[in-house]
């Protein structure tokens, strides 16, 4: 595609008019036809409805890099064996396969309202954007989304997900370091979900102008899949979350300890008086983070000569002071 092409593409994406109407099932009268498939499972004792949809060209979305499955599905051995028999591992892959385990079941999509009761809807508006709809009564409050610097109710704004490596913390900042397209919903004293599975770039209006709706754009030519998840305990949700995309193993118990950290160590000498004080104050300290003067001209995998003459050896001293090196 050419470079003016590419630029009118992507542009054509974000200034398409925002808060048309959007009609569930109706998409190829509203916007550019796709194809798209509803069904639903019961995950952790929740009732789950996984919508996929793709553009024209395609036969299913993309594969996921977010579920749990199975190695041979997501192209890794689970063992750190990727096929050279002289080569040693390099690490070792966590992979349950819960996610593939799942027995999903057809649904017709007018069905999806009983189980997530927010008039979802959505449409494919411009080859390169999907958008979507949902119903957001007065009393709904809205969390999750990753990392903000909002308040925990989400409700009220627009979110970005897209990371960001933007120093300047301030309230008014929307994409930050993390981004998860989960939201929680609380209504009526129960707890709903949301999980669009796709990497590519979300913005997800939490009824900003107060309309009792929410949107989300998301920008790809490829496909999703979006998981609603019916009304549960909040424990239930994050534990049908978890069967799809997988579990954190449990963290080495120095690292639930106090980890010192700051924007940043400048030379060695910082480092060891910082370690001597924890000790000399008889304040416990398992970890100290380095953050990033350690490095040689900013670039990972190194470490400066000059700030950091002999690194090995500071890890070394450090951790028989009882002290992990980040």
């Amino acid at each position: 595609m050419a470079k003016e092409q590419t630029e009118d593409y992507w542009l054509g994406a974000r200034k398409l008019p925002q808060g048309a109407e959007l009609m569930l099932g109706e998409s190829a009268s509203h916007g550019l036809p796709f194809g798209c498939e509803f069904h639903k499972a019961e995950i952790a004792g929740v009732e789950v409805v996984r919508v996929s949809a793709w553009a024209n060209g395609f036969t299913a979305p993309p594969a996921s890099f977010a579920l749990d499955l199975e190695s041979e599905e997501d192209g890794n051995t689970g063992d750190g064996d990727f096929g050279d028999a002289d080569a040693e591992p390099a690490y070792t892959l966590f992979a349950s396969g819960e996610a593939s385990r799942i027995e999903w079941g057809d649904l017709v999509e007018t069905q999806a309202e009983g189980i997530f009761p927010f008039n979802f809807r959505f449409q494919r508006s411009v080859e390169s954007r999907f958008d979507f709809a949902f119903d957001l009564p007065d009393d709904a409050r809205c969390y999750g989304l990753g990392e903000r610097l909002s308040g925990l109710n989400r409700r009220g704004a627009v979110h970005t997900l897209i990371n960001s490596d933007n120093p300047h913390h301030l309230p008014s900042m929307d994409a930050m370091y993390k981004s998860l397209p989960l939201l929680f919903i609380w209504h009526q004293g129960q707890w709903l979900a949301m999980f669009l599975d796709s990497p590519a770039c979300q913005k997800w209006d939490l009824d900003h102008d107060m309309v009792g709706e929410g949107k989300i754009s998301l920008l790809t030519r490829r496909g999703w899949q979006m998981y609603l998840f019916g009304a549960s305990s909040l424990k239930d949700l994050v534990a049908a979350y978890t069967t799809l995309t997988g579990r954190s193993k449990l963290p080495p118990l120095w690292a639930l300890g106090h980890q010192q950290s700051r924007w940043s160590y400048p030379d060695e000498a910082s480092v060891r008086s910082i370690a001597k004080e924890f000790r000399d104050r008889a304040i416990p300290c398992d970890t100290i983070v380095l953050d990033i003067d350690y490095m040689d001209d900013y670039r990972v995998f190194t470490t400066s000569d000059q700030r950091f003459p002999d690194f090995k050896k500071l890890v070394s001293d450090l951790y028989e002071d009882g002290f992990k090196v980040i």
